[in-house]
Formats: C-alpha cells, sequence, structure tokens
C-alpha cells in the first residue's frame, strides 16, 4: 500500500466522521428551534392563543405539524 492510498483512505474517513458531526449538530440545533416553539406556545395565555387562533389543545398538533385551521371558527 503505497502513501498516497493511505492518505487517501484517510481524507476518506475525516470527511465521514466531519459529516456524521455536522448532521448530529443540525439535528440538534432544529431540535432545540422546535423545543423553543413549542414552550412560547405553551408559554401563552388562553387568549393569546385565542387571538392567533389556537386553543391550548391545538398546541401537540401544531407540534406534529398535523394542523388545520378549521373553515369557521
Amino acid at each position: 500500500m503505497s502513501t498516497t492510498t493511505l492518505t487517501t483512505y484517510y481524507c476518506q474517513f475525516c470527511d465521514m466522521v466531519a459529516n456524521f458531526f455536522s448532521t448530529k449538530t443540525e439535528e440538534l440545533r432544529q431540535k432545540r428551534t422546535h423545543n423553543s416553539g413549542i414552550e412560547q406556545l405553551k408559554s401563552m395565555s388562553d387568549i393569546q392563543l385565542k387571538d392567533i387562533g389556537l386553543c391550548r389543545g391545538d398546541i401537540s398538533a401544531v407540534a406534529r405539524g398535523e394542523y388545520v385551521r378549521p373553515a369557521k371558527w
């Protein structure tokens, strides 16, 4: 095995490790943002939630991305 081949494998391994940690870091950042949004909704009063067309029971559906606004309010 030549030095060139070893260096190529080493660089590919380093790239794989870097990509793994980049992906995990981005997933953690997205989860933190998601949880922050949920906490903001939970901290709102019932009147504030009503002003934006939600009730406290809708928060979990909003968090899952399944909330559909009713045609008539």
